[in-house]
C-alpha cells in the first residue's frame, strides 16, 4: 500500500495527549492498552478515524477497494451466490463493518444491481463510529434521506459516540434500527470534497492507482445525482436510500443495534486487524501481567548535560528542554503529557 509522510497538527495531538492524561488521574491509575487504542483511534477528542479521510494519496494507506473496482465486483459475486445457497431468503440484511469510504459496498451494490431478485431483498447496515467516514460513504453510495428518518442534535450525537466503542461488542445509548433513526451532525472537518478522480478524471501511476475513477459514470450512474452532505445542509440521517437500486442503508455506531430478524451477511475487509487488543507480558515471578498505559513524567528541570546517559536519550532530553523554553517564551504553558507503557500492579478484567 501507499504511505503518506503526513503529521498530525501540533494542537490536535496535544489536545488528545491531555485527555488521556485527565482520564488517567480521574482513574488514578493506567488504561489497558486495549483502551489507549480505542480512544486512539476512535475518541472525539482526537481520535485518528473521527474527522479526516485517511485513505488514498492524501492519507495515510490504501486498501484494495480503492485500486480496483474487480475487488468489489468479486465480493459481489461471493455474496449473491451466498444468498442462493441460503435459499434466497425474502430480506437479507447485509453488514459491513468499517466501510471505509464507502467504496465497497458502492461496487458490491452496483454489479449485483442487474440481479433483480437479490436486489430488492437486500438491506445495507454500516457500523462506522466516525462522522467524517460516515459522510463519504453517504456520497459514495448515493444515498438520499428516506422517509422514516429523524435528526438529534450534535450534543446527542456526541454523547452516542462518546459512550461507545469501536468494539464489536459495545453498546450505543441511540437506536438505530428500521423502526427509529438517529441523525449524525456532521463539523466542517468532514465536508471532505469529492477528488478530481472521482470525478472521473485520473492521473496515472506505476503500479496501481491509490484513488481509482469513478465507476459509475461507466454504468450511466451520475455520481453528482444523489444529494451530497453539503446539499442537505450539514445534517446527514442515519438512514437512506442508495442510488443503487434504491436500497436502503443504515448506519450504527454498534453491532448491536443491527436488526437481527433476517439472515444476514458480514463483510469485513480490513477491520478485524485494527480492533484494539489486550498486551501481556511473562513475568518470571508474577506469570502473566497485562501492559498498560501511563503519564510519565518530562523532567524539564534535569541535567541536559548528557553525563552518563546514552547519546541518543540525552539528545531527546535538551530537545524536550529546549521546547520547553520555547513555550514559555511564548506563553504557551506546561508542555503536554508524555505516555510510557508499565505493567499492571496487580489482577485487571482481562487478565
Amino acid at each position: 500500500g501507499h504511505f503518506s509522510t503526513r503529521t498530525e497538527p501540533r494542537d490536535k495531538h496535544e489536545r488528545f495527549l491531555r485527555f488521556l492524561e485527565s482520564k488517567i488521574t480521574m482513574r488514578g491509575g493506567p488504561l489497558s492498552v486495549s483502551e489507549f487504542m480505542q480512544d486512539a483511534l476512535t475518541s472525539p477528542h482526537g481520535g485518528y478515524y473521527m474527522d479526516r479521510d485517511v485513505f488514498g494519496r492524501s492519507g495515510d494507506f490504501v486498501t484494495s477497494p480503492e485500486i480496483s473496482q474487480m475487488f468489489g465486483e468479486m465480493v459481489g459475486a461471493w455474496v449473491v451466490y451466498t444468498w442462493m445457497q441460503m435459499r434466497q431468503p425474502p430480506k437479507l440484511n447485509l453488514v459491513e463493518l468499517g466501510p471505509g469510504r464507502g467504496t465497497l459496498m458502492a461496487d458490491v451494490l452496483r454489479s449485483t444491481a442487474k440481479f433483480k431478485a437479490f436486489a430488492s431483498a437486500v438491506d445495507v447496515h454500516l457500523v462506522e463510529v466516525s462522522p467524517a467516514l460516515k459522510g463519504l460513504q453517504w456520497n459514495k453510495l448515493g444515498c438520499r434521506p428516506s422517509s422514516s428518518n429523524s435528526s438529534v442534535s450534535s450534543s446527542t450525537t456526541t454523547s452516542s459516540m462518546s459512550n461507545s466503542t469501536s468494539s464489536i461488542d459495545s453498546t450505543s445509548s441511540t437506536s438505530c434500527g428500521h423502526a427509529t433513526a438517529s441523525g449524525i451532525i456532521l463539523p466542517p472537518s468532514a465536508q471532505i470534497p469529492r477528488s478530481s478522480n472521482e470525478q472521473g478524471g485520473l492521473q496515472g501511476s506505476k503500479g496501481g492507482s491509490a484513488d481509482r475513477p469513478s465507476q459509475e459514470a461507466v454504468e450511466g450512474h451520475d455520481p453528482q445525482s444523489a444529494p451530497s452532505y453539503a446539499q442537505i445542509q450539514g445534517e446527514l440521517p442515519a438512514q437512506g436510500l442508495s442510488r443503487f437500486n434504491d436500497t436502503q442503508v443504515t448506519w450504527h455506531v454498534s453491532l448491536s443495534t443491527v436488526p437481527q430478524e433476517w439472515p444476514a451477511i458480514y463483510i469485513a475487509h480490513e477491520f478485524f486487524d485494527a480492533l484494539p487488543v489486550h498486551q501481556f507480558v511473562k513475568d518470571d515471578r508474577r506469570g502473566w501481567v497485562e501492559k498498560m498505559v501511563d503519564t510519565a513524567e518530562v523532567h524539564s528541570g534535569a541535567s541536559t548535560s548528557g553525563e552518563g546517559q546514552q547519546p541518543e536519550a540525552a539528545q531527546q532530553q535538551q530537545q524536550q528542554h529546549h521546547e520547553q523554553q520555547e513555550r514559555q517564551l511564548q506563553g504557551e504553558g506546561d508542555p503536554p503529557p508524555a505516555l510510557r507503557f508499565v505493567l499492571s500492579p496487580g489482577s485487571t478484567p482481562a487478565s
